[in-house]
């Protein structure tokens, strides 16, 4: 008898502790926005590139490659450059972390 309520109790408790971590596992729903372009500016001391008018801020996670899947730095990103920016944005709240720029080749160059 005294297992059967050891057991129940040790049940509610996973139970409960269960359905409160449960609600803190939320997906949270994002977006892939891919934006293209020339660029307009680059701020080096911000770690932000503004492409077609809209700046777009790096994060620490940003890959920055060449169309051969070569790693650049933000160095590399001059204006007039084309690029490929993949931003993923949570839909709720509106944040936004650019994922990977790609920088383009210039087609006049060769």
């Amino acid at each position: 008898m005294k297992s059967k309520k050891t057991l129940d109790l040790s049940m509610i408790i996973f139970l409960l502790v269960f359905f409160i971590f449960l609600t803190g596992f939320r997906g949270v729903k994002v977006e892939v926005v891919s934006l293209s372009g020339s660029v307009d500016r680059v701020d080096h001391q911000q770690k932000a590139v503004t492409v077609n008018g809209e700046r777009v801020v790096l994060s620490p996670g940003t890959s920055i490659v060449d169309e051969q899947g070569n790693r650049l730095s933000l160095s590399d990103i001059k204006p007039k450059a084309q690029v490929a920016v993949e931003v993923i944005r949570e839909v709720g709240s509106g944040k936004s972390q650019v994922n990977r720029i790609t920088l383009k080749k210039n087609p006049l160059s060769k």
